[in-house]
């Protein structure tokens, strides 16, 4: 099947010219390579307790870690549907990136059989919440060589799609052997990361080979990749756009945001989402300062990762600040100063809910999270100075005024957010610039599903 490719404007202004596709040769890998992964392979044997103690540990926040274990080491697979196409989306960020592209594979003439894998129990759910049966689900092992040959094995999956950066040795090794087409899309890489695969040349190039093709994001990680591997075998390589351009808002949403909202009769709210260590400190200190010049101000707190939602209820305790808990079902009253989003699969529900949106992750150096869910929404957005993970995207929102610039210090940040919670003309000014542009950089999974099957033959 060949779909036809559509390049958005915006898109294709800033396309590269494409280069043909190497044909596939066969992988042998030198002596040192050999050796590299030899080490890796007892590493990964030695580390393998550690990591499922890691699991234990971590289901103490989330019981959900604890359930089907046995994934973790490629068992219980058996009685999958084989003949599959594979895509793995480890959590919660990469499953929304996917959404499309899944939802693109369903939609095949041949009616396929796709089989979604992840690594943490928040994709996972997300993944029930979006596909239910359409899909089979499950949770990719711990790269071992053993665990790859018996998920593989079980699954016998004939195309396997890897969502972004999550690539493991073992596992691209046997599915090269297996005779399984290994695809990386929506692939990013920094130049720190570019970095690190030099570092460790050995391991990081054979596995690198050993792919049927690698689809960018962006032209800088398309560069770093040709520039990494040697053009005699390397991977098929070519840009086709960020699938996260390509969410689309589910049709729940405005009618579950307009119950909510009327429990914040006369708030404006402001969400910072995705919050890391040193900024929900940061958001509790700044926040009389807003309520002495924006009483009405309710802030909305939502913690990246749930083992982080009891210890900024805490934070919020010893701060003596009046707030309320999501998973409590409480609601806001004229005293509350925060809501606490201490709840999985809600953020594009709280950013729905915002008459303005901090992206977090973008205060300290941890490098921001994803801009594109406020955008999508047509939300004005804001962020610090930390955004190297989607250094692209943001130079893409910078250019088209689509997002504010923030500092990182207690007095400027209370005089930005100030600013922008009291100026109703340029908040407007802000969310329609970034509404504007998202439809315009749209059409990735056209793109990634036409180069996938006119790869791949079929």
């Amino acid at each position: 099947m060949t779909v036809a490719p559509v390049v958005a404007p915006v898109a294709a202004s800033i396309k590269e010219p494409s280069m043909p596709s190497p044909a596939p040769m066969p992988f042998k890998p030198r002596w040192r390579e050999r050796i590299a992964f030899m080490v890796y392979v007892i590493l990964a044997y030695v580390l393998r307790p550690l990591l499922l103690l890691g699991i234990l540990w971590r289901s103490r926040a989330d019981a959900d870690y604890r359930q089907r274990w046995w994934q973790r080491l490629g068992l219980g697979y058996a009685t999958y549907k084989p003949d599959s196409i594979l895509v793995h989306a480890v959590s919660m960020g990469e499953v929304v990136a996917a959404t499309p592209l899944i939802e693109a594979l369903l939609a095949l003439p041949h009616a396929p059989v796709v089989t979604v894998t992840c690594s943490t129990p928040t994709g996972a759910r997300l993944l029930q919440q979006r596909f239910g049966a359409r899909i089979q689900h499950g949770y990719l092992p711990i790269d071992t060589p053993g665990a790859a040959k018996r998920f593989l094995r079980q699954l016998k999956p004939h195309t396997f799609i890897i969502l972004e950066t999550e690539l493991w040795p073992c596992l691209i090794r046997q599915a090269r052997r297996d005779g399984i087409e290994v695809h990386l899309v929506n692939a990013r890489l920094s130049a720190r990361s570019a970095r690190g695969y030099r570092r460790f040349t050995w391991i990081t190039a054979p596995m690198l080979r050993q792919l049927r093709s690698i689809g960018c994001a962006d032209h800088a990680t398309l560069r770093r990749y040709r520039c990494f591997l040697p053009v005699v075998d390397a991977p098929d390589s070519y840009w086709a756009g960020n699938l996260k351009f390509d969410m689309q808002v589910p049709a729940t949403l405005s009618a579950d945001a307009v119950v909510m909202r009327s429990h914040f009769v006369g708030r404006r709210v402001l969400v910072v989402g995705s919050t890391h260590p040193g900024e929900d400190e940061l958001m509790i200190k700044v926040l009389p300062r807003l309520q002495a010049v924006v009483p009405d101000i309710l802030l909305l707190l939502v913690p990246r990762h749930p083992v982080r939602f009891a210890e900024v209820a805490q934070l919020l305790r010893q701060a003596e600040v009046p707030f309320v808990q999501r998973s409590l079902q409480q609601w806001p009253n004229a005293q509350t100063s925060v809501m606490l989003g201490d709840s999985m699969g809600e953020l594009m529900l709280w950013y729905q809910l915002a008459d303005l949106v901090l992206v977090g992750g973008s205060l300290i150096p941890q490098g921001g999270h994803n801009p594109l869910e406020p955008m999508a929404l047509g939300k004005p957005q804001l962020a610090g100075p930390f955004t190297f993970n989607f250094a692209a995207i943001y130079q893409l929102l910078d250019n088209a005024g689509a997002v504010a610039r923030v500092a990182c210090d207690e007095q400027a940040l209370s005089d930005s957010l100030i600013y922008w919670l009291t100026a109703h003309a340029a908040r407007q000014q802000l969310a329609f610039a970034g509404s504007e542009l998202y439809p315009r950089l749209a059409g990735a999974t056209t793109r990634y599903m036409s180069h996938l099957f006119s790869t791949a033959g079929h």
